[in-house]
């Protein structure tokens, strides 16, 4: 297959068709693999894609982090604190204003509707309330980041999902520490325990008489 090579900054009608030549051909290539059941899709379609999965992501993520519980458990636990639930619609007020930012005219019950389709259809705990607890790095400057950007860019509000960037960000350096003190307990722990194994008297006088077989042993090997 042939590269895709770009040139910034210095694209020209040759290289620009040139480029986009060899752009289709690779997609064709790929189209035609049966074992990878590709197809290809309008750059319009892509687009409303991945603003489905990132609008659902940067409401369901963090929140889902704070209270601690899948995406199917969100409902129940907004209805049952009602700050949680106004930064849910001041989340969804901001993602809104990202999404109208590339798509024009959309409205803000469509966004909704993501949302919540999201939140109905995955079961398990999220990647990022992965992350905080095993005291990984998050994606949450990748994902809120991108409107907090975007809104400094446009104009529109985005100090929600700063703040919540903010959140889970000292969460994750809260579990982090849990994590590396848990850790150095075990170690100290476990350090006491052999000292202590070779201190006892009872370990000395077994391991004595193994020791006297091991230079024995040497000896008759030495004088054979």
């Amino acid at each position: 297959m042939a590269p895709i090579e770009v040139y910034a900054g210095n694209e020209t009608f040759d290289t620009l068709a040139s480029r986009k030549k060899r752009s289709q051909y690779l997609i064709y290539t790929l189209i035609a693999c049966p074992r990878l059941n590709a197809y290809e899709v309008t750059s319009a379609h892509h687009l409303d894609f991945r603003l489905k999965r990132f609008a659902a992501a940067s409401i369901l993520e963090p929140i889902s982090t704070l209270l601690n519980c899948s995406y199917s458990e969100i409902q129940q636990r907004l209805a049952d604190d009602p700050a949680m639930r106004e930064i849910f619609k001041m989340m969804l007020d901001e993602t809104h204003a990202f999404v109208s930012s590339y798509l024009p005219g959309i409205g803000y019950r469509d966004v909704y509707y993501w949302v919540c389709d999201r939140m109905n259809r995955h079961l398990f705990a999220t990647k990022m309330l992965s992350e905080v607890k095993t005291g990984r790095s998050t994606n949450v400057e990748l994902v809120n980041g991108d409107i907090v950007r975007r809104g400094k860019e446009c104009g529109f509000p985005y100090h929600t999902h700063e703040f919540m960037i903010q959140c889970i960000q000292e969460m994750a350096e809260i579990e982090a520490m849990k994590r590396q003190d848990f850790l150095e307990n075990k170690k100290r722990q476990a350090h006491r325990s052999d000292t202590g194994h070779r201190d006892d008297p009872a370990s000395r006088h077994m391991s004595e008489p193994r020791e006297r077989m091991d230079r024995i042993e040497i000896r008759r090997k030495k004088k054979a």
